[in-house]
């Protein structure tokens, strides 16, 4: 791979990566332990917990992409904004 991708290249999709990542942490607010230590789960409390988890990851979208463009002005890599946004 290294002989294929030039180093800045390889930084872009490093940047990208752990930014995914830290988004990835972020979408989850704790559903999952909530559904793992609920007493008792119906469908309404299922229901609830998928449109916060829907919810969640759209409006960390919607950040991601307001914040696309300053990002990459400031690192003055424009090739960050279609790899941010896919």
């Amino acid at each position: 791979l290294p002989r294929l991708v030039s180093q800045a290249d390889f930084g872009v999709i490093d940047f990208v990566n752990s930014i995914v990542l830290l988004v990835g942490m972020l979408r989850d607010i704790g559903v999952s332990q909530i559904l793992i230590q609920a007493p008792t789960i119906t469908s309404s409390f299922v229901s609830s917990c998928f449109w916060a988890r829907v919810g969640s990851g759209l409006s960390l979208y919607a950040l991601l992409a307001a914040l696309v463009y300053p990002i990459a002005i400031f690192y003055r890599t424009p090739d960050l904004v279609p790899l941010m946004l896919a």
